[in-house]
Parts: C-alpha cells; structure tokens; sequence
C-alpha cells in the first residue's frame, strides 16, 4: 500500500478545522514544528515522531540522507516538506 501524501496546506486546512486557529496561525505553528526539526537534524539529534520513531541525521556517518531509526521501519514513511 502505498503511503498517502498530505500537503502542508491540507494539514494547516486540517488542523484549523479541529483548533481555534486560523489557517494561517495553523500555517505558522507547521512552519516552526518542521524547522524545529530540521535544526534537530542537522544539529546531529535524534527527533522523536509518535506513530513515526525517531528520526536522524546519519550524515556524518554515511552522508545519507536523514533516515528512521531501526525501530521505526516497517512503520508510515515520513514525507519531505513541501515549500
């Protein structure tokens, strides 16, 4: 099965819809959720995603991309942000 894409407007739309926020205030708290990620990674730490695992930065290791953590696999693929 193939895993289902969701672009960041879909989940702002989303989580606008189940919160008291706005779409663009909706917008704004993903903008800073998936940098503070990103700095994660490329700080070389481990993020914790639950339904996801643990996401790192093996870069300095392999010079791969950011992978899941051995735990995680087998589990939904996490998706590039989108710009």
């Amino acid at each position: 099965m193939k895993p289902q894409e969701l672009k960041r407007e879909d989940l702002a739309r989303t989580l606008a819809e189940r919160s008291p926020l706005s779409e663009s205030q909706a917008q704004d708290e993903l903008d800073r959720l998936f940098h503070g990620i990103v700095t994660s990674l490329r700080q070389g730490r481990a993020t914790e995603m639950p339904g996801v695992g643990e996401l790192k930065n093996n870069a300095l290791r392999s010079k791969a991309p950011a992978t899941r953590s051995s735990a995680a696999k087998g589990k939904a693929v996490a998706g590039k942000p989108r710009s």
